[in-house]
């Protein structure tokens, strides 16, 4: 496996630049997908219905408001990794910043028995807090998680 750049340079070279990591968010792609051509189709029914369907207009109208919350909610999650801290985004609001000194442990898991879902990773912090994550790149997000960390790493080489 050829190595990126950050590999080449050292452990600390690029300490202070941010990368972010997506997350997986399950059938989101389907969901947008099938949430859009609902938008289109209300819409498209909405324009082209005449005066005298007021019944069916009301129906299209309320199909193309919940199909445009249903757009609306597909919110943005992602991992990014400050220069002090690990920053989880979990919809349009919700946010959570974990500095790197409280970090206890991260590390890949194992699916639930009778279920693919690869790339899980717990991250767990001194205070106790517990957090399972998503990501797309799990092996790349774990080697810039134990870049960032030195803690980490000698539990890491522990067990």
């Amino acid at each position: 496996m050829p190595l990126s750049a950050g590999d080449k340079l050292g452990r600390n070279e690029f300490k202070d630049a941010t990368v972010r990591f997506q997350t997986r968010p399950g059938n989101r792609g389907l969901m947008l997908g099938a949430s859009l051509s609902l938008l289109v189709s209300s819409s498209l029914r909405l324009l082209f219905l005449g005066s005298h369907h007021a019944a069916s207009r009301w129906i299209a109208g309320l199909q193309f408001v919940c199909s445009l919350l249903l757009v609306l909610s597909m919110s943005p999650s992602y991992c990014e990794f400050h220069e002090t801290s690990l920053i989880l985004r979990q919809g349009w609001r919700r946010k959570f910043s974990v500095p790197y000194g409280s970090l206890a442990e991260i590390k890949l898991i194992a699916p639930p028995p009778g279920k693919f879902v690869p790339g899980r990773i717990l991250i767990a912090a001194r205070d106790g807090k517990r957090l399972v994550i998503l990501v797309v790149e799990s092996a790349r997000f774990l080697r810039e998680a134990y870049r960032r960390c030195p803690q980490l790493n000698s539990a890491a080489e522990g067990a």
